[in-house]
Parts: C-alpha cells; structure tokens; sequence
C-alpha cells in the first residue's frame, strides 16, 4: 500500500470518529465548545457548582511512559488550589482500588504497574473527586473517556498533531481545557448534584451541574503553605529534601508538590508519569 493510500484510509478512519452523529449506536452529543485557552489557566466552577476538573488523556504518542500503542486516560483531576476554585470533598470510603479497571490495563504490561498507578491517580486526585469510593471514581473516569479516546484514535491514525486533534475534540462536542506536555488533552468536567461526574464547556458548568442552592465561597480551600493535607498538594517541591520541615510531608511527589504519602517499597520506578 503506497503512502497515498494510506493517508486515505487514515483520514476514511479519523473521519468516521470525528463525525458528530458518530459511526456506532451511540451518537456523540451537539455542544458548542469556548475558545481554547479564552477561559484563562485558573478554573472556575461557577455559580453553584462545588467540584470541577479536566479529564486527562494521552494520545500516546509521547516519550517514555507516555508512549503507548493507543491513546489511553490518565485520569480525572478536580482542579483544586492552586490549579482552580473546585473543593476538595473526600470520598466516604477511601480504600484504595482493589482491581484493574478496564481502561487503566495496559497491554504487555503487569498487573501490579497498573495497579500502581491506579492508586496513585486515587490519592492524588481521586481523594477529591467527592465519589462515594473507588470504585464509582475509576468506573466514572473510564465511562467519560471512552467517547473522546475513540475521537483520538481516529485522529491518530490520520497523523494530526496535538493542535489539530484538540480541534477535532471540540467540533465533536468534548471541549478541551488545556494542551498539555507528552502529546497530553485535557477536557473540562464538573459533578453534578448527584455526584455524577460530567464532561462540559467551562460556560456550561452551572446550567449542567450547578445546585442553585449552594453559595459559590469566596475563597478557594487551600492548605496551608507548609502543611501536607491528605488528598490534596502540598507545598512545591524539586526533592525529599524540601518537604522535610513542612508538616505532615514525608517526600516530594512526581507531580512537583510534597505528600503525606510514602512511597510504596519496590513500586518507586514502576511507572514515571506524573499527575
């Protein structure tokens, strides 16, 4: 098959996905997306609205640990101090995930790096993502991504870069936050007052998850600047060595931030992506 040929079939592939009414049985939703970047870097929840986050996704098309044979999620993110305005609202139940959900198994690779890095994705992010437990957090995370990812792999296969295939996203409907390093979208999310997560337009956030009743704080919650708080940042950080004296810290994260969470003992070079 010449080169020409296979363009053709990449774009026949990409065309299928990124149409609007969708290719299967479930039609990828009408939604008019803002402007990448017209909302500014600090997210806003809005009137009414408690948690809101992006969802993350690889196109895997990136280095190392980022590089996968097809796009993937990395995870749901409540974009709390100093990223956004959302809470931080803990689950009932914090058990860590006792299994592998089916959009965290990565082919060829063990079980216990995936587990690894579920659990890591829990007590970064999950921790405040207001779920009952990790089990509705992680079946939430993989019932959000499966649409958009299925976006992703048609422009993969068609060769656009990150730019053109963020673009792709937001003509389907699924409206992107931020453009992120490793070949890594991110797309806006709230939860609703069911404490069903939902991907939506920044603008959107009140209409669709928004409880009139509630009042919008005027501060954002926020730890302490030398204080280490379960489920949430820490001071910054560049080694252990910064998070000795702040309280509660006991090592520097990947994501940059100290943790009150030790590093699990044979896992330390499991996986390198960060977040």
């Amino acid at each position: 098959m010449g080169l020409a040929q296979c363009l053709h079939l990449g774009l026949l592939v990409a065309a299928c996905f990124l149409s609007l009414q969708g290719c299967g049985e479930h039609p990828t939703p009408r939604r008019q997306c803002s402007q990448i970047y017209s909302h500014g870097r600090d997210m806003h929840c809005g009137l009414g609205v408690r948690l809101c986050g992006v969802l993350t996704l690889e196109v895997g098309t990136g280095s190392g640990a980022y590089h996968h044979s097809h796009p993937v999620v990395h995870g749901l993110w409540p974009q709390i101090h100093p990223f956004g305005h959302s809470e931080c609202v803990a689950p009932k139940d914090a058990t860590p995930p006792q299994v592998v959900y089916e959009c965290y198994h990565q082919e060829g690779e063990p079980k216990t790096k995936d587990m690894w890095f579920e659990r890591h994705e829990w007590q970064q992010h999950g921790m405040c993502a207001g779920t009952k437990d990790a089990d509705m957090f992680f079946s939430q995370v993989c019932g959000l991504a499966e649409k958009p990812l299925a976006v992703l792999g048609g422009t993969r296969a068609a060769g656009l870069d990150l730019v053109d295939t963020a673009d792709a996203l937001q003509r389907s409907g699924y409206c992107v936050w931020n453009l992120e390093s490793n070949s890594q979208i991110q797309l806006s999310a709230c939860q609703d007052t069911t404490g069903k997560w939902l991907l939506a337009d920044v603008e959107e956030f009140p209409s669709i998850c928004g409880d009139r009743k509630l009042p919008v704080p005027l501060h954002p919650s926020m730890p302490p600047a030398e204080t280490c708080i379960h489920g949430r940042h820490g001071p910054r950080c560049k080694s252990d060595s910064d998070c000795i004296r702040s309280t509660n810290c006991v090592r520097c994260a990947h994501s940059g931030f100290c943790t009150d969470i030790p590093l699990l003992e044979g896992v330390a070079s499991v996986d390198l992506r960060t977040g």
